[in-house]
């Protein structure tokens, strides 16, 4: 006996929907693609990339990567911000540690360079860049933001903290905005996180700690897209 169409029509559906929710949330999200470019010293930077379909020159982000700065740190990192990064169309650069060497470890010193490459390489407005670090990518933030402080308009951390060379050149960043995003389970990285931002305040810095709830080191997966480009709005120099 043959089946109603009708039966048959809604079995199909049923499946298709049944695959659809069986896929991971990646496969329905915005991925970087990846690419490279040759930076001083011989050397090359893998990056990852986000292109809008027309660039701002206030919304150009540099993000360092948490952990070994690696592919698969770089494309965790990014996740929870991709698809609203994409919508709000930023321009985001992701550089991986060349030859495995943190960002600040001595790759630092590449990321004039690096940038120098990426404007010229994708045609990029006039402007400075947001700066944004995560974990290990925050501690490296404050190394390149104190190094290079004219590249950039804000540094966001989630979390991070300036190392001890780093420290003696805060007078660097000026009136630079600094933000660090901490979770209230990261007691550490929080006492450290909010003892800088003392220290930049008194410099005359607007720095300051956002803790949040129930969090722990990986602040980054808590943070929504929308909270940080709401920093980048409301927390930066404008040129």
């Amino acid at each position: 006996m043959q089946k109603p169409l009708f039966s048959t029509l809604w079995f199909g559906i049923g499946i298709s929907l049944w695959w659809l929710l069986a896929l991971p949330h990646e496969a329905f999200s915005t991925a970087m693609s990846f690419e490279s470019v040759k930076v001083a010293r011989g050397k090359k930077i893998d990056y990852g990339i986000l292109i809008p379909p027309k660039l701002d020159p206030d919304k150009m982000v540099l993000v360092l990567p948490p952990g070994a700065q690696t592919k698969p740190m770089a494309e965790m990192g990014m996740a929870a911000w991709l698809d609203h990064l994409t919508q709000q169309n930023y321009f985001v650069v992701v550089p991986l540690a060349p030859e495995g060497v943190l960002f600040f470890r001595g790759s630092e010193k590449l990321i004039p360079s690096f940038l120098k490459r990426v404007r010229k390489k994708h045609q990029l407005p006039k402007g400075r860049f947001h700066l944004v670090g995560l974990s290990n990518g925050g501690i490296s933030a404050f190394r390149v933001a104190t190094l290079t402080p004219d590249l950039f308009r804000s540094l966001v951390a989630l979390p991070g903290f300036a190392k001890r060379a780093d420290l003696a050149r805060l007078d660097s960043l000026g009136q630079m905005p600094v933000t660090i995003f901490v979770g209230a389970k990261d007691t550490k990285w929080m006492a450290k996180a909010n003892d800088l931002v003392i220290k930049l305040r008194k410099k005359g810095s607007k720095a300051e700690v956002k803790v949040v709830g129930s969090t722990g080191h990986r602040v980054f997966q808590a943070v929504a897209g929308e909270q940080l480009t709401a920093v980048f709005r409301e927390r930066s120099l404008s040129y």
